[in-house]
């Protein structure tokens, strides 16, 4: 490639952007981007579960959110992969009621009583250093997870 070839390139670069269009080479790049803490899931192997491939009753949803704004997009992010991970659990469960709709208080299990079931335990970890206000951060997260 030479110089001119550079230019070029760049030049088309700048228009694609100024249009609001992502030039395909960073489209590409971007998803095979890999943000370890950004959105990330780590089932614990020690829960491992025999009856689904590979997931795990026991899992860390990380997150490096630190601002309002962030925590509104971690929450969110939180919220749908746990409504996406909760249907593909119920589809491949029987309900936890008899025949008469009782749940036996399932519902209402605590974590440690969900361990003995099939229900995973999902626990968000953000980030809340010492520059950074709790009281400010978890309203965020509480709206958002309502």
């Amino acid at each position: 490639m030479t110089g001119a070839d550079a230019v070029d390139g760049a030049a088309r670069r700048l228009e694609q952007l100024s249009c609001g269009v992502l030039p395909q080479e960073y489209c590409d790049g971007l998803s095979q981007a890999a943000w370890p803490g950004r959105s990330q899931i780590l089932p614990h192997p020690k829960f491992a579960r025999s009856d689904s491939g590979g997931s795990s009753r026991l899992a860390m949803y990380l997150d490096g959110a630190h601002t309002p704004e962030s925590m509104v997009a971690c929450a969110s992010w939180f919220a749908d992969v746990s409504r996406q991970q909760a249907g593909q659990q119920h589809a491949h469960q029987p309900p936890s009621t008899d025949t008469d709709g009782n749940d036996h208080g399932l519902s209402s299990c605590n974590t440690a009583a969900r361990f003995g079931t099939r229900q995973p335990v999902r626990v968000l970890i953000f980030n809340c250093m010492k520059e950074r206000d709790p009281a400010v951060l978890l309203p965020e997260l509480h709206k958002e997870l309502q």
